[in-house]
C-alpha cells in the first residue's frame, strides 16, 4: 500500500471477519481513506467496516451461488442497506435490468471476472461502471471505446 498509494486505487477484500480492524489501521496509518475500496462477500464485514468508518467506499461481492439465492433486487437491496456505493456481482449473474436496478438504487456495478472480449463488449453494453479482469491487454481499449469516465 505504501509503495503505490499515491498512483493507485485499491480493492481491497475482506475474506475473514477478524481481518477488519487491522485492515481499517493499515488504511488509517497509510492515510488512504480516498484510495480504497473495501469488498466482502461477508455482510458482516461490510457492516462492520461502516459502523467504524462511515466515510470509507464499500462494495459488497456476489457470487454465482449467492446472486442465485438472493435474486436479482435482493442483492442490490442488501447492499443498500449496508450503505454500499458499489456492488460486485460476479458477471454471469447480471443482465441490462439486473445493472439498470442497481443504479436506480444509486449503486455503481462492478462485475468480475471477465476474461472475455465478447463478455466484456456485452457487459459495457449493458452498463457496467467497472469490470475485474485478468486481462487488462485487451480490456482497456475496449474500454477507452464505451466510457471516459470508467472504474
Amino acid at each position: 500500500l505504501y509503495r503505490y498509494k499515491e498512483k493507485l486505487a485499491f480493492n481491497l477484500e475482506i475474506k475473514e471477519l477478524d481481518a477488519v480492524d487491522a485492515v481499517l489501521a493499515q488504511i488509517d496509518h497509510q492515510d488512504m481513506a480516498n484510495r480504497v475500496l473495501i469488498t466482502s462477500f461477508i455482510p458482516e464485514a461490510v457492516q462492520m467496516v461502516h459502523q467504524a468508518t462511515p466515510d470509507l467506499a464499500r462494495g459488497l461481492l456476489l457470487d454465482r451461488l449467492t446472486g442465485r439465492i438472493v435474486r436479482g433486487r435482493s442483492g442490490v437491496r442488501a447492499a443498500g442497506l449496508l450503505g454500499c456505493k458499489y456492488i460486485l456481482p460476479h458477471y454471469n449473474i447480471v443482465n441490462r435490468a439486473w445493472i439498470d436496478a442497481a443504479h436506480q438504487e444509486g449503486l455503481k456495478v462492478l462485475v468480475w471476472t471477465v476474461n472475455l472480449p465478447t463478455d466484456a463488449e456485452r457487459l459495457l453494453e449493458w452498463g457496467v461502471d467497472g469490470i475485474i479482469s485478468d486481462r487488462p491487454d485487451f480490456l482497456i481499449p475496449m474500454v477507452n471505446r464505451f466510457h471516459t469516465n470508467f472504474i
